[in-house]
């Protein structure tokens, strides 16, 4: 079901389409007679097609309606319209956690604060028996007064409710911030299971990425399953040990060996902040294929450091910036309307045209490194000698410019087509070899001995995920139309 500016849709006014994801689509809407403006959520059809779907739907949804806390968006009504559910929610005018972060940023102590009032909520909704399922940044919202809020509570567990649910349950969940029980499939989740993501948001909030990644989502949820997290200070030096124990704690892959409540989690969480130097959080990126694990330099690099490492770091990071800063002033004057999907040869030219930049970028920060260090050892040599001051300043500058080159490198360069190709090669053996993975890939339409042979036809069915790192529309239109041969979509 499709609503446009205007229509009405059960007394509500439709004001705004505010965004879709893998379970329902979200309008902003307003209810004349209560002076109100409400959030909408219309489920998609995939999940109505149970002749029993509603009836579970009505239960679910009140059991979550019960919940009261400051810092839980309210539901105010659940029901449906022309056999399509939908629930109405309080309408948070702000943004999420996401883009408040990326856009703004935040001090150490306003995001301790802030995810404490979250624990909290989760907290609560744990005493009542409520799990979320889906915590992660998009699903958290922070008014105008800076009060977050946690929305789409159970929202995951409604739409499992249905026979007529995709299959693969586990993909529910967003991969990044999936847990490893909910990564293999299991439906007898604890608290722990939400515990796991809200660490997740944590390790992501204080190191500027998530802790695993990769370029599909099976390759996500394989190391979400097995691989050990990186500690938080190896990829944000300011972070000390303390922190590293709380949050490899909190990822830990047994629900058991975790934080039993997300109270605790920050309860050790601020005592190890206090007795860090850390005051602002870096700048946070956006989760995505390809992403997610820190490229870090070689050794050799740290070995050469000789103590001057910290300063030119900051020297690199204060003139990348200040560029960010002046591109998000062009991109505020310069907005134009959302364009469809690129097409496979458009995201290739982006991505080559991202490497020429970083190219670019890094010439001119060497020419102009040249230019000034040049002009400050001539004043030094036709000031007769004296104390080599411009060493300092070529040391120092020096090492944010190494820094520059060893992150094209990574990005860019041989680096990432290693990194690349290992992922490849990872993921094309735990294929081979997995019988957990065989399963899955059956339940996705993978039946064929052809495709369990086949890497190259695997790559071509990998599940798609959105920004969100939810399923992707165009795969659940997939996943639901049929065979090819029928030539037909439901949606």
């Amino acid at each position: 079901m499709t609503l446009n500016k205007g229509d009405d849709f059960a007394g509500y006014e439709i004001k705004t389409r505010i965004g879709s994801g893998g379970m329902a689509t979200v309008y902003q809407a307003y209810h004349e007679r209560l002076d109100r403006h409400v959030a909408i959520k219309v489920l998609h059809e995939s999940f109505v097609r149970d002749d029993t779907f509603l009836e579970r739907f009505e239960r679910e949804a009140r059991i979550i309606a019960r919940l009261e806390h400051p810092h839980i968006v309210p539901i105010y009504d659940y029901a449906e319209i022309e056999g399509q559910p939908y629930i109405v929610m309080k309408y948070i005018e702000g943004g999420t956690l996401k883009r408040r972060v990326i856009k703004e940023g935040i001090a150490i102590d306003d995001m301790a604060n802030m995810m404490s009032m979250l624990a909290d909520a989760l907290t609560y909704a744990h005493e009542k028996g409520v799990l979320h399922r889906d915590i992660k940044p998009s699903n958290i919202l922070i008014d105008e007064r800076d009060l977050p809020y946690i929305s789409d509570f159970g929202l995951a567990r409604i739409a499992q409710v249905g026979d007529s649910t995709i299959s693969h349950d586990m993909m529910l969940g967003t991969p990044f911030y999936i847990s490893p029980e909910q990564a293999r499939g299991e439906r007898d989740l604890s608290p722990a299971t939400d515990v796991y993501a809200f660490a997740v948001i944590l390790y992501e909030l204080l190191t500027g990425q998530v802790p695993f990644g990769g370029d599909t989502a099976y390759a996500i949820v394989h190391e979400q399953i097995y691989s050990p997290p990186t500690p938080p200070s190896h990829i944000n030096a300011e972070l000390t040990p303390a922190l590293d124990d709380v949050l490899l704690k909190a990822l830990a892959k047994k629900p058991a060996q975790r934080y039993q409540t997300a109270t605790a989690l920050m309860r050790d969480l601020k005592v190890a902040l206090a007795e860090s130097v850390l005051t602002r959080l870096p700048p946070l990126h956006v989760a995505s294929f390809g992403g997610g694990r820190a490229q870090r330099p070689s050794s050799d690099f740290e070995a050469k450091d000789y103590g001057l490492g910290d300063l030119g770091q900051k020297i690199d990071k204060s003139i990348r910036r200040g560029v960010e800063f002046a591109s998000e002033i062009a991109e505020h004057f310069d907005k134009k309307k959302k364009k469809p999907p690129p097409s496979p040869e458009e995201l290739i030219r982006q991505r080559v045209e991202k490497k020429l930049k970083a190219r670019s970028d890094f010439l001119q920060h060497l020419t102009v490194f040249l230019a000034i260090n040049g002009i400050c050892w001539l004043i030094w040599i036709f000031s007769r000698g004296g104390f080599p001051w411009p060493a300092f300043v070529t040391a120092t500058w020096g090492i944010g410019l190494v820094n520059q080159y060893v992150d094209y490198y990574y990005k860019h360069g041989r680096g990432a087509d290693r990194g690349e190709e290992e992922i490849e090669s990872e993921i094309t053996r735990q294929m081979r070899v997995s019988q957990w993975y065989e399963a899955d890939r059956r339940k996705v339409g993978y039946d064929d001995e052809a495709d369990l042979r086949d890497p190259d036809d695997l790559g071509a069915r990998a599940v798609r995920l959105n920004d969100d790192g939810e399923l992707s529309d165009s795969f659940i239109d997939e996943a639901e139309g049929g065979s090819a041969d029928s030539g037909e979509r439901q949606r």
